[in-house]
């Protein structure tokens, strides 16, 4: 994380990613699609699943082509209760 989300600064925001996990374990289709309005933040939480290069291979018990996950990053921010 940058060092501008500490104090006394403490930049804040909400960055929103969707990516693929195909079955080998490779990372697929990542976009951006919430910005926080802070390019530091959004580009440390890209980079936070890029960084991962590949996960392990979905479970054999999975039949799907792929799993499709959307993450969001909470920076100095409270995630909604739901």
């Amino acid at each position: 994380m940058p060092q501008s989300v500490l104090p006394p600064i403490s930049e804040r925001g909400i960055t929103g990613i969707d990516f693929k996990i195909m079955a080998n374990g490779d990372l697929g289709g990542i976009s951006l699609i919430t910005r926080s309005g802070e390019v530091a933040l959004d580009r440390a939480a890209y980079g936070s699943i890029v960084s991962a290069g590949k996960f392990p291979p979905l479970p054999k018990q999975f039949h799907g082509p792929l799993i499709e996950l959307n993450c969001g990053f909470y920076v100095n921010e409270e995630p909604p209760n739901d």
